[in-house]
């Protein structure tokens, strides 16, 4: 049986690319190897990919790779529009007012009933590329950070690279962790194969963290 600590890297070593953002959220009853693969068969991987006045994302079921949903926001800044689908019905158009990406991706946690899926985390894990000032100004993983923070739910943020540490923190970060372990060239840090083990080495070393305070 695998550990616990193995089938977390490997739901978000399966689905990353990166260039977008993850979400994981853990709850403490799943944190004990007996548990099996009872909530593995439940993992769902959000992965959004943000352009200058777009965001495009799908939610991903980890067991069977099955798109759940995918939808884009587009015209950020402009007038703003949500399409969403869910898997096996037609397509939603929502006409809204998007000044920024920060309204964006609230509406796409919205759809996705975000704030209910998270209901009982004990912690949420996060990331993108580069985290920075920028992140705090309404990127993914602050949307993220406010669901959390709503439910009184810590958020630990993961980047490939890591500026303004203190700013994040002061913005709520329970903890803000780089992923490359040394200087890389841009295609060494692109490749996929380089960034899973980037991300399974460090997420690993989290959960090992998080395990031991949640047994003792």
């Amino acid at each position: 049986m695998r550990t616990e600590l193995e089938a977390y890297t490997k739901v978000i070593c399966g689905s990353y690319r990166s260039d977008c953002p993850f979400i994981i959220y853990i709850r403490k009853e799943n944190c004990h190897s007996k548990a099996g693969r009872a909530w593995e068969e439940n993992m769902n991987v959000l992965v959004v990919n943000c352009g200058s006045s777009s965001l495009k994302f799908q939610l991903i079921n980890y067991d069977n790779r099955d798109v759940l949903a995918k939808g884009l926001c587009e015209r950020i800044g402009i007038d703003g529009r949500l399409v969403y689908q869910k898997a096996g019905n037609d397509k939603e158009i929502t006409e809204a007012s998007m000044p920024t990406h920060k309204e964006a991706i609230q509406m796409v946690l919205d759809a996705l009933r975000f704030d209910e899926c998270i209901r009982g985390a004990d912690l949420i894990i996060t990331g993108e590329g580069k985290l920075d000032k920028q992140t705090c100004m309404g990127k993914t993983p602050c949307g993220v950070l406010q669901a959390g923070m709503r439910q009184g739910i810590p958020v630990i943020v993961m980047g490939g690279s890591v500026e303004e540490v203190e700013a994040l923190n002061k913005s709520g970060f329970l903890a803000v962790l780089p992923l490359l372990p040394y200087p890389v060239s841009l295609e060494q840090a692109m490749d996929k194969d380089f960034t899973c083990w980037n991300i399974g080495r460090a997420l690993e070393q989290q959960l090992r963290v998080i395990q031991y305070y949640m047994n003792h």
